[in-house]
């Protein structure tokens, strides 16, 4: 059926009928999306006051532990980094529709619009989604098996050990996550098994590009994946950058001033990551001076030659 999509089961509907019957269900997850970036927003504003030095440390940081997952758990096992959640990934018109429809697929019913194919220029947070749908489905049912790989990894299995052996490590997941389809053109086998894989298991995949515009890139696979659902995720807008930076910040032990932040936010508009090579680079900044740090310093050190080497490096 010409504009439709196709869902589990073989059933096509119409835009129209996949919007209605999802309607309610996405606007739940909006909702839920804007409650998750408040609550990450105020666990920072509430982690202590800055001194005047513009940085001070908080939680683990200021106790001098690590912030690392636990060795051995579900999410390690899994490919996945436990400290990338939907808790800690900052919402914005930019990214909320990728969100939203990363968190249904890890809520809902078993291959609802899969596969997911979420695009957009590196460093924007699109690993940061993949490994958030993953931990989500792992903290709902830790007995799921879960899956994360890059497409690299996955196209070199292929190469190395054959497609039939490849497969036995990932078919049969409740979740695949496949992070840079990228890699994968070009690499007949391991399309052809994630096609495979696609038949079997709700699929996330990652690109930095349009599928359709990928060279190398199986037709078929291709159009599989249209018959899924691709989003975008774009670059945040300066409120939503300042609202990551302070997370950022939150997250690595530290709380910096709002002036120090507004830096950051103005300085790093390529990409996430830069924002979060900015905000390190900031942080070891202050403690080369003795752990002070205000506007005019920050503005001063984001602005030099060296920083904008480490910028372009970050963003890559």
């Amino acid at each position: 059926m010409t504009g439709g999509r196709t869902v589990p089961g073989g059933d096509s509907w119409s835009l129209d009928e996949w919007k209605a019957a999802y309607s309610r269900f996405l606007d739940g997850s909006r909702r839920d999306a804007v409650d998750d970036g408040n609550r990450g927003y105020a666990a920072a504003e509430t982690s202590g006051p800055a001194g005047a030095s513009g940085i001070s440390e908080t939680g683990s940081a200021a106790r001098g532990e690590a912030c690392t997952p636990a060795a051995g758990s579900k999410a390690a096992c899994a490919g996945l980094d436990s400290t990338m959640t939907f808790d800690t990934f900052v919402p914005c018109t930019a990214n909320r529709f990728a969100r939203t429809a990363a968190l249904a697929l890890a809520e809902g019913p078993c291959g609802m619009f899969s596969p997911l194919c979420v695009y957009g220029s590196s460093g924007l947070g699109k690993t940061h989604l993949l490994q958030a749908a993953g931990n989500q489905m792992l903290s709902r049912n830790p007995d799921t098996r879960v899956r994360y790989v890059t497409g690299r990894r996955l196209a070199a299995e292929v190469a190395d050990r054959g497609e039939t052996a490849a497969l036995q490590q990932y078919d049969s997941c409740d979740l695949l996550l496949v992070d840079g389809l990228q890699d994968m053109c070009g690499h007949e086998e391991a399309q052809h098994m994630l096609m495979g894989l696609m038949c079997s298991s709700p699929v996330i995949i990652s690109s930095d590009t349009m599928p359709g515009r990928l060279t190398g890139l199986d037709p078929r696979l291709r159009s599989r994946l249209d018959a899924g659902l691709t989003v975008v995720v774009g670059m945040p807008d300066y409120g939503s950058r300042l609202a990551i930076a302070r997370m950022m910040a939150h997250n690595a032990g530290y709380r910096l001033t709002d002036d120090v932040l507004d830096v950051i936010a103005r300085h790093c508009h390529r990409s996430v990551r830069e924002m979060k090579t900015g905000l390190a680079c900031i942080i070891e900044y202050a403690r080369i001076n003795g752990g002070t740090i205000d506007e005019r310093a920050a503005e001063s050190f984001m602005t030099q030659p060296r920083f904008a080497m480490m910028q372009m490096g970050g963003a890559a």
